[in-house]
């Protein structure tokens, strides 16, 4: 059962947890689903109660608040088995953020001065009201609980009782904390762990549980010239954002590449490292924190960041991420990851097949156009096993969980469709028009069909040129993104380079 001893560690916990919680390494694994967050928390030992606060014995509890889910929402959170480490389920959850209720309530009640005697017992009525109606925040839904917020609490936080009392004094950090607590309590539950300090060892809490990763575009501006947009960097231009239309016709059915990973544990501690690897066949392009403000996200700099951190772009392989000095921030933080494709993958293929594609089809036009004798049927049969190859390797599987780009999904169809239209364009050049059609419509027809004999051939050819020149680009700007990435270097914000 809680003791006024572990609640007043909690409170310790929930108000500052840096002086609890010692470090905490934040390891998560991108599945082919959701992202599943690995974490092992760290705690101090003096966080623990000490044997005169419990009264002696050889073990001490403490609850560790180990999530801030909101009320109403569910968390599938995984404790890895440990003998010193038990999960806390519903019950004693409701139980224990009642028991910090009345233990910070009871602080309040002690720090009251200044009640005339004559007041004094209408005073204790109206305030063992209050305390059994805020203890009912921990059962009641969020409704009710902001309901019983609103009716015991005024807009600094205090207590209305004290409105109508206005010769007694009272703390204002206890009474503002007391408001603090049962607002929290109002729209999040606590999600707790109890660990056991036995024999001056603490052990590490393991747990995980899994979340969904958020696409991350940081956009551009509309007053974004075209000179500036081709002088983005290669990682700047993955990240550009595309319209609504595009994202749901087109883009949404693959997973995103470039996402953002909400970090709350970076608030908690000053020693917080984070680890994420590539997926396979993918490398690390660009890494970076995030926060994100009531309009818009923002890109932490090196020298304006309000707290200190550092990135290991460890070889391109994976994301390493320390920082510290973040438990006062109130900002959301995020880690920003952008994965591109290995430059040997699909998008080599891509231009080996889209080289064939088009060789096959200048070669044919040549031959169509120059030779003496019928090439139909070589041509027809080439051609058209080139474009079911194409069909036939659209959509691809794609590799590890993030499945090919889609520029490596829309270019074998497209190709495909191009060298269709390519064995189209040659079997017209040997149509004989029917004697029997109609004079006027063979007029009205024909100059469109003599367009179509001369140049239809290099429209067709000019899609695939496109096509190819848009493969060399992205695999030029794959190799060097790779190049960029692949150095292992630390990028250090300022303050973590002046050691704060």
């Amino acid at each position: 059962m809680m003791d006024t001893a572990a609640a007043e560690s909690l409170l310790r916990l929930l108000g500052d947890p840096a002086s609890v919680i010692l470090s905490i390494d934040d390891e998560c694994v991108l599945t082919e689903h959701e992202l599943v967050r690995n974490v092992v928390m760290h705690l101090r030992p003096d966080a623990f109660p000490t044997d005169d606060e419990t009264g002696g014995g050889t073990a001490r509890e403490l609850y560790v608040d180990l999530l801030h889910p909101d009320d109403g929402t569910f968390v599938d959170l995984e404790l890895v088995p440990d003998p010193a480490v038990r999960r806390v389920d519903h019950n004693e959850h409701r139980a224990v953020a009642e028991f910090l209720i009345a233990t910070r309530f009871v602080t309040v009640w002690a720090s009251v001065r200044g009640v005339p005697e004559s007041e004094r017992a209408r005073f204790n009525s109206e305030m063992l009201d209050a305390g059994r109606a805020l203890m009912g925040i921990a059962y009641a839904p969020e409704t009710a609980a902001r309901a019983i917020y609103k009716q015991y609490f005024d807009e600094n936080g205090m207590l209305r009782i004290f409105e109508a009392h206005e010769q007694i004094t009272v703390n204002p950090v206890r009474a503002v904390g007391l408001s603090r607590l049962c607002l929290r309590l109002v729209s999040k539950y606590l999600l707790l762990a109890a660990v056991r300090f036995e024999d001056g060892l603490v052990p590490p809490i393991r747990f995980s549980y899994r979340l969904q990763v958020t696409e991350y575009r940081m956009g551009r501006t509309k007053t974004t010239t075209a000179r500036r947009r081709r002088r983005r960097s290669p990682q700047r231009r993955e990240t550009v954002s595309r319209p609504s239309w595009w994202r749901k016709m087109i883009a949404s059915p693959r997973r995103p590449h470039a996402f953002r990973i909400h970090i709350p544990y970076i608030k908690r501690t000053n020693h917080y490292t984070f680890r994420l690897n590539a997926p396979e066949g993918y490398f690390v392009a660009q890494q970076e924190f995030v926060a994100k403000t009531a309009r818009k996200l923002v890109k932490l700099k090196k020298r304006s960041s309000p707290f200190a951190w550092s990135i290991n772009t460890g070889y391109g392989q994976r994301t390493q991420a320390f920082a510290t000095g973040a438990t006062e921030y109130r900002q959301p933080v995020y880690i920003g990851v952008q994965n591109l494709e290995l430059p040997g993958e699909s998008t080599s293929r891509v231009f080996l097949l889209t080289l064939f594609v088009l060789s096959g089809m200048l070669g044919f036009a040549a031959l169509t156009m120059f030779a003496a004798g019928p090439i139909l049927d070589v041509g027809v049969v080439v051609l058209a096993i080139a474009s079911a190859g194409a069909f036939a390797s659209s959509p691809p599987k794609g590799i590890g969980v993030l499945g090919y780009p889609l520029f490596s999904r829309l270019a074998p169809p497209a190709l495909g469709f191009l060298a269709a239209l390519f064995v189209l364009w040659i079997t017209s050049r040997v149509v004989v028009v029917d004697p029997r059609i109609p004079t006027w419509f063979r007029d009205l027809v024909s100059g469109a069909w003599h367009l179509w004999l001369d140049l239809g051939w290099l429209a067709i050819i000019t899609g695939a040129v496109v096509v190819l020149v848009h493969a060399v680009r992205r695999r030029a700007h794959l190799i060097a993104a790779y190049n960029l990435a692949s150095a292992n270097t630390y990028v250090f914000s300022d303050k973590m380079r002046e050691g704060t």
